[in-house]
């Protein structure tokens, strides 16, 4: 999502220099939790604020060679560059292991969250994968 907003702000501009990758994360943070009205919570790591951290590995090749780290992480970093997450404070991953949550028990609550979505949107006969050997959750 960080590498989309700042490419489709250049493209959208026909300038490569039309935002930073700093601009990108602080839309990310601070002015995300600004414009839905929680930037008294979260968006930034101060005192009395919920803790959401996230901690990437540099020793990893997306990261291996930041000269600028705001345009590292925004540009080059992807999801398996993430070792370590906290939300409000608490462990979340660790190591890149989950804690506290079991993988197929979030998978199963994401599929059953999905099919809600569609059905709620009207998308009832939108193609919706099942899994093997099924149509859909609707056929």
């Amino acid at each position: 999502v960080l590498k989309m907003t700042g490419l489709l702000h250049k493209v959208a501009a026909l300038q490569a220099d039309a935002i930073t990758a700093i601009d990108v994360m602080r839309m990310a943070t601070i002015e995300g939790a600004r414009a839905l009205g929680l930037d008294a919570q979260v968006g930034s790591l101060e005192v009395g604020k919920r803790a959401d951290v996230v901690l990437l590995d540099g020793n990893t090749p997306e990261l291996a060679t930041i000269h600028d780290p705001w345009q590292q992480i925004v540009y080059c970093a992807v999801s398996s560059c993430v070792s370590d997450v906290w939300v409000d404070g608490q462990p979340r991953l660790t190591a890149g292991e989950l804690v506290g949550a079991d993988l197929q028990t979030l998978v199963k609550q994401a599929r059953v969250a999905a099919i809600d979505l569609v059905t709620r949107a009207g998308m009832r006969d939108e193609s919706v994968y099942a899994g093997p050997g099924r149509a859909g959750p609707f056929t």
